[in-house]
């Protein structure tokens, strides 16, 4: 038998890979899984990138690296895409795995090494001194980045309310602590977003949950607390006369004579 594409519209190169009754290739940009006897395709995943090196096969699994700065991990069974990690560059060789761990050579000038295990789930913690602030006034901001990392850049993103943003960077301290301070300066609604990008595989990057926070004008404030402390006054004073009336049915009744 043989394995043609008609629109792979340049050679397939690599050496195939053989497990068990089947026969595994680099077809341009995809992985094409063939029945070793009859040439027939089992399943065929496209990767979307240019594959120059060939997969390599342990435990169920292959390994694959791309010319796009990534390495992709699928399911030898079925073809499902399991993981992918980006590098800093593309790659030419193909991984090597010794002792449950994969070795890959960069042109980055590194040789990267992946564990057999998922990347643990970080996250980012952010509480602010309030959700409403006037014109001028400071917003502060305390949180923690779990993993407790020290000196890790929290990438903090002030959403203005006409859509722009501002950055600013805070650096962790002992335990993943880190806090900052910053003056809105238009009146509106505002967004602040947190985010961390890990430079380790076996942590994922975090991003926090959106925090939404009004700015107003002193005076729009002030009418605000007014407004509220009138409508607290009217609750408690209808309370008030409930219970006057209340207190009156009560007492007419216990007045009857027998």
């Amino acid at each position: 038998w043989k394995y043609l594409n008609d629109y792979a519209g340049e050679f397939i190169v690599c050496s195939p890979i053989y497990n068990q009754g089947r026969v595994f290739i680099v077809d341009h940009f995809s992985i094409v899984c063939l029945d070793s006897k009859t040439g027939s395709t089992i399943w065929s995943t496209y990767l979307g990138y240019e594959l120059y090196v060939s997969p390599t096969y342990s435990d169920e699994k292959l390994y694959v690296v791309t010319d796009q700065r990534s390495v992709h991990v699928l399911n030898a069974t079925n073809g499902e895409q399991l993981s992918i990690f980006h590098t800093g560059s593309n790659s030419w060789s193909s991984p090597t795995i010794y002792e449950g761990r994969v070795y890959v050579g960069n042109n980055d000038w590194n040789v990267y090494c992946f564990a057999d295990h998922q990347a643990t789930i970080s996250n980012i913690s952010l509480e602010l001194n309030s959700s409403q602030f006037s014109l001028g006034e400071t917003i502060l901001g305390f949180g923690q980045l779990n993993p407790r990392f020290p000196n890790q850049s929290i990438i903090l993103s002030f959403q203005k309310p006409e859509g722009t943003i501002d950055k600013l960077i805070s650096t962790t301290s002992k335990n993943g602590y880190f806090n900052f301070s910053y003056e809105p300066e238009l009146i509106g609604d505002w967004i602040i977003n947190t985010n961390w990008i890990s430079e380790k595989s076996y942590y994922t990057s975090a991003k926090g949950d959106p925090i939404q926070i009004s700015v107003g004008s002193a005076n729009q404030l002030d009418s605000i607390d007014e407004t509220m402390l009138s409508l607290i006054l009217i609750i408690i004073l209808v309370i008030v006369i409930g219970i006057i009336i209340l207190f009156k049915k009560r007492r007419n009744k216990n007045s009857k004579p027998i």
